[in-house]
């Protein structure tokens, strides 16, 4: 079946395809979805790490393998964007608004227009509402 087991020991099994991932609700196809054989390179219960393995290609259709040191910038990247959403959500970097409500969020739906206040609606181009259901 073209399988591969790679070192004493180590047996295949099956080769299981991943057509997709489900990740915060939007599915993310993957590339090489229906491999046709397996490497291995250790069994159940006696797994193996593999080292110094040279950094993989990152695309849409690379089907190369990642090393750790391109997980690490990932989870950097990832860290980052979280410290800038945590302080957005404590308004860091807002000046001279704040909101305090449980009502209906405005909606400013015409052309460079701006709606401000619970459940506000500027909907005409160049308009503006502001305050409680204005």
């Amino acid at each position: 079946s073209g399988d591969v087991a790679l070192g004493s020991g180590s047996v295949t099994a099956v080769a299981v395809g991943t057509p997709s991932a489900v990740i915060n609700g939007t599915t993310y196809a993957f590339q090489g979805a229906t491999p046709t054989s397996t490497v291995s390179i250790g069994a159940p219960g006696a797994e193996r790490t593999l080292t110094n393995l040279a950094a993989g290609r990152i695309s849409a259709l690379s089907t190369d393998a990642v090393n750790g040191s391109q997980l690490f910038a990932t989870n950097q990247a990832v860290d980052a964007i979280g410290a800038a959403v945590n302080n957005i959500n404590v308004g860091g970097g807002i000046k001279y608004f704040h909101a305090n409500s449980t009502l209906a969020d405005s909606t400013a739906s015409g052309t460079d227009s701006v709606a401000i206040g619970p459940a506000s609606v500027a909907s005409g181009t160049n308009s503006l509402a502001a305050g409680n259901g204005s």
